[in-house]
């Protein structure tokens, strides 16, 4: 798997880089959301959300879920 300078893990899908963050703002894991500018490698900078245990990253799974659905997607 990719590691980016700090040695985090990231997927890539498309143009959305998404950072395995083991410690985020408040102290726990969690992800980083961001998107490359153009055709380089430069990023924006991305949010970093806490996901404090599996029923959180499970809700969080099923809002963007619901989003996308709101979307049209």
């Amino acid at each position: 798997m990719p590691q980016d300078g700090s040695g985090n893990t990231y997927f890539d899908v498309e143009n959305i880089r998404i950072t395995c963050v083991p410690e985020t703002f408040d102290g726990n894991p969690g992800l980083r959301i961001q998107a490359y500018k153009g055709q380089g490698n430069a990023l924006f900078p991305g949010a970093e959300i806490p996901i404090p245990d599996k029923s959180t990253a499970f809700d969080l799974l099923k809002t963007i879920s619901k989003a996308l659905e709101t979307n049209g997607l």
